[in-house]
This record gives C-alpha cells, sequence and structure tokens, in this order.
C-alpha cells in the first residue's frame, strides 16, 4: 500500500496468496478494498478466493472461497452501487512440465458469483452462461447504464461445434508449413493464384485481408471465409521486410481436398493431443491456436453455442446472460474485456490482437492496432482505459508497452519513455570495452555497449537485435565475440555471427 503516490510502500499482509488476479478499492469508502488471491500456481493452499479489509489493510477476512484450489481471478463493483460486486474464481495449476499452458485450465470451482450486500453473501449466477467446467473469465460494467455487463467466459468445450466437413473451396495455389509466427510457404503451384502474384518458397504469410496469421492451420481456416475468384491482399515477409501483395483466389481441386482431408484425418489418429491442450482445442472445428476461439462463428456453433464460451452480455446487472459472440482469443492469458463507459456498442478485447466492436459484440474486428498511417502497436494486449469522458480517448498497455489513442484506435502513440523492459538474463563478451546482452519479454535478444565515446552513456540507438520472440538467455563465445548465442520460447536456439549478420538455427528437430 502506498499513501504518497508510489514513492513508498507498506506490506499489507496475505503472503502465501502468492498470485493476485485483481486489487478494487471501494469508490466510496478507500478503507474498504478487495483483493482476488489466485493462490499458489503448481499446488493446493488455504490462502487463495476473495479477501476483504474494512480498515485499509490491517486486517483482512476472506469472504469468497471455493476450495484450496480455486481462486479469484477478477473482480468488479456496479459503477452506481458499489455493494454489488461480481467475482469470477478459476482453477488453475502447472505440473513442471507444461509450456505454453498450465496442464489444468479449468475445474468445478470456476465460475462467476453475484453479491448484493458488499460481499457478505454470494449467489453463483448461471443463467445463460455454459453449465460444464468454466475456465477464465473477465468482467466489465458499463459506467452509463450499469444494468449492462459484459463477460469474456473460457468453457471445458471452447472450439466446439459442429464439425466442419469440406475443406474451404478457394486456394492460394501454395503449400506451407509454421514459422515462428506465420505461414511459411514450401510451394507455389505453377500457374496458381500466388505464382501468378509473384509469391515465392519461403516467404511468409503473417496476414490475409487484413487478419493476423499465426500458424498454416490458421491461414487454411482464414480461407472459408473467401471464394473462388475473390481479390484478396496478403501480407508476406520476405528478405525481413513485410510486403502487401493482391492475388485473385483459384478453385480448389476436389482430388486435392480429399487428400488434404484423409491426411488431416490420419494425423489426428496417429497422435491425439491431451484433452483441452492447447493442440486438442486447435483441432476442435472453431478452435485456434494457443487454446482460444475465433471469432464471429457463434452462429455456426449450433444451438450449443452459449456452452463453448465467448463474449456474453448481461442487461440486468449480471442476473442473466446471454451470448452475443464466440471471439475468446487465448484465454489463460489475456480474458480481458472492456466496453466503453458510455457506449455499450464499443466493446474490446484483448489478444495477441486488438479485437473491437462497434455493434455490441456480435461482429469483432482484429485490427484494432493498424493505424490509418500505416503503423502498428506491438502484439498481446493485456491492460485498456478508456475514458469515462471521451471513449475516443483509449490507453493500451501490451508486451511493447503503453499506448495512446485518441481518435479510437485511428492512430496510436507510442509512450516508448518507461524503463520497463523485462530481462530474463544477462550476459557480456570478453572484450576489453564489452558488450552486454540479454533477452526481453516479448522483445527478442539484444546487445548494446557498456561505455560509449560520451559523457551520456548508452541509449537505446546504442543497442542492436540479435534475436526475435520472447529472448531468453544470451552467450557470447569466450574465444570469439562476434559469434552469440540466443533463444526465445518453446526451446528455439540459435546462433549469430555479427561479422557477417548471419544466423543458424541450432535446436535439434524430429527426422
Amino acid at each position: 500500500k502506498s499513501e504518497d503516490g508510489g514513492r513508498t510502500w507498506t506490506h499489507m499482509g496475505l503472503e502465501r496468496s502468492f498470485q493476485i488476479g485483481d486489487i478494487v478499492i471501494h469508490p466510496k469508502n478507500h478503507d474498504v478494498v478487495y483483493v482476488a488471491a489466485l493462490g499458489r500456481l503448481y499446488g493446493p493452499n488455504e490462502e487463495r478466493g476473495l479477501y476483504r479489509t474494512k480498515d485499509g489493510g490491517k486486517t483482512w477476512e476472506k469472504i469468497l472461497y471455493i476450495d484450496d484450489r480455486t481462486g479469484v481471478i477478477d473482480i468488479a463493483l456496479k459503477p452506481d452501487d458499489p455493494d454489488v460486486i461480481l467475482a469470477a474464481t478459476y482453477e488453475r495449476q502447472r505440473d513442471g512440465f507444461d509450456t505454453n499452458e498450465p496442464f489444468k485450465k479449468w475445474g468445478p470451482g470456476g465460475g462467476l458469483w453475484r453479491s448484493t450486500d458488499g460481499g457478505d453473501n454470494w449467489t453463483r449466477i448461471e443463467d445463460g452462461l455454459p453449465t460444464v467446467q468454466l475456465g477464465r473469465i473477465g468482467i466489465d460494467w458499463h459506467v452509463k447504464d450499469p444494468n449492462i455487463v459484459y463477460a469474456i467466459v473460457e468453457s471445458e468445450l471452447i472450439g466446439s461445434g459442429p464439425k466442419v466437413a469440406e475443406p474451404p473451396r478457394a486456394s492460394l495455389g501454395i503449400e506451407a508449413v509454421d514459422a515462428d509466427a506465420g505461414a511459411r510457404i514450401t510451394k507455389v503451384v505453377k500457374d496458381g493464384p500466388a505464382d501468378k502474384a509473384g509469391l515465392r518458397e519461403g516467404d511468409i504469410v503473417i496476414a490475409i485481408g487484413g487478419r493476423r496469421i499465426v500458424t498454416q492451420r490458421g491461414l487454411h481456416k482464414a480461407l472459408y471465409d473467401y471464394e473462388p475468384g475473390q481479390r484478396v491482399k496478403l501480407d508476406i515477409v520476405r528478405d525481413r521486410k513485410i510486403t502487401t501483395v493482391e492475388l485473385t483466389l483459384g478453385k480448389r481441386p476436389a482430388e486435392e481436398a480429399k487428400e488434404e482431408q484423409a491426411e488431416e484425418t490420419k494425423e489426428e489418429e496417429e497422435e491425439a493431443p491431451r484433452p483441452g491442450s492447447d493442440a486438442d482445442i486447435a483441432s476442435r472445428p472453431y478452435g485456434t491456436r494457443l487454446g482460444g476461439q475465433r471469432m464471429n462463428i457463434q452462429d455456426e456453433q449450433g444451438e450449443e453455442g452459449f456452452q463453448y464460451g465467448g463474449v456474453y452480455r448481461s442487461d440486468d446487472a449480471g442476473l442473466t446472460w446471454r451470448r452475443v459472440n464466440s471471439n475468446n482469443p487465448r484465454p489463460m492469458y489475456f480474458s480481458l474485456i472492456r466496453v466503453d463507459p458510455n457506449d455499450p456498442n464499443y466493446v474490446f478485447v484483448g489478444g495477441v490482437s486488438l479485437y473491437w466492436s462497434d455493434d455490441g459484440g456480435k461482429t469483432f474486428h482484429d485490427d484494432g492496432v493498424q493505424s490509418e498511417d500505416g503503423g502498428s502497436t506491438h502484439v498481446d494486449h493485456h491492460a485498456m482505459w478508456v475514458d469515462p469522458d471521451d471513449g475516443r480517448h483509449i490507453l493500451l498497455g501490451n508486451d511493447g508497452g503503453l499506448y495512446e489513442t485518441f481518435d479510437r484506435m485511428k492512430t496510436w502513440i507510442h509512450h516508448n519513455k518507461f524503463a520497463i523492459g523485462q530481462y530474463y538474463h544477462v550476459g557480456v563478451d570478453t572484450r576489453p570495452v564489452y558488450n552486454v546482452y540479454g533477452g526481453l519479454q516479448d522483445n527478442g535478444s539484444w546487445g548494446g555497449p557498456s561505455r560509449v565515446r560520451n559523457d551520456r552513456g548508452p541509449i537505446n540507438e546504442d543497442w542492436f537485435r540479435v534475436g526475435g520472440g520472447d529472448g531468453f538467455m544470451v552467450f557470447v563465445d569466450p574465444k570469439d565475440p562476434s559469434l552469440v548465442y540466443y533463444e526465445s520460447q518453446n526451446g528455439f536456439i540459435a546462433r549469430r555471427d555479427l561479422r557477417t549478420g548471419e544466423s543458424a538455427f541450432l535446436r535439434p528437430s524430429p527426422p
């Protein structure tokens, strides 16, 4: 707790709560504070749930508790009556062997709870929400009309629905595999759409029609939205430069479609992923890479679609709910939802992309960070504030720092003035005036001089990029300081020669 604007801090207890999901201060009585305690990540513990203090943090009482495996991830107070509270309980666990995702992402303790007396008593809310096990939930009230509430809900059935029987009819005329981010072209069909547009083997497709592509499967799924003969723009990476090309989609040959479908079925039978894993969810009809669910396909998921999670809306202050969209990108990592305080039609969802809707969530777009001037923000959006006096004014926090817009996402300002980079590791080379190296969370690996020939010291412009992705460990050859070894997420490791710029991947791969 700080009482001097953050200059000094006092520890206020709850030492065994481990992770904190949210902290909310009562708007009319600042001695009343609610703390969402997630609890221990790798196993059970008692100090989890929703805590409340009435004396500014001197003492705490646990007011919502499910069990020793379930914590609280989000809290929201009704804007015109802060004694009405919504709280989201969440059961998750890592096991020491998982990677991009927790081993357990949902459980019987997960759910949405409501109190009308400041937290003394609670009722579990179920009307209109999935009846299966729930995972992470994010909540946001609408300020102007507090009867309106939005929630983004993760369900154990995320990505489910009627199986898509046929491959997309439209074809780019390529074969591709996953790149680090995008779909890398491995074959261009002669005289096909891609060939006529000048695409080459090695090009990486990162967007189609403005929709971000992160995997080969994502590109495949995106083609369901198009028909043969349509013109479409592709953003590709070639020689480390982003280029936009436009082409006319072709028709997928019937035999090619049958062979592709048979091969996909064979792969699914040979290597079944762990139930509930990201790979399992990606294999579901409407699942996406990293455990999410596609946007705007709620009408395709059938009568049971409300069971699969997504964006929900309540018009009676959280008592009953209805699903308005299927959108839910990587729930365990984001689950961020915000509504414009003055206009309930403007809804925002954080993900790798920034999703936005201007029709109350019925339709989402994923280009919220694509400025009209051609620029964009960093990816991975975790925090957002919408100005209650002017909904065009938004502050956005992501893995690249703090961004601001005054024209509702048409242009963004990057406030790149804060020393908030998160270094995983620091290494040095053996030069007398040595370089310093390190890996930054989702901002690659970098090197820079320990000293420069002026009295101001090293600045941003003195640093040079070594690798991409989530930078981790960086080591330099002790006998040759020009050879730098670096790594990023999921075991990726590479070497770079600073003299020539040449790089090589070193991670072993299966035959």
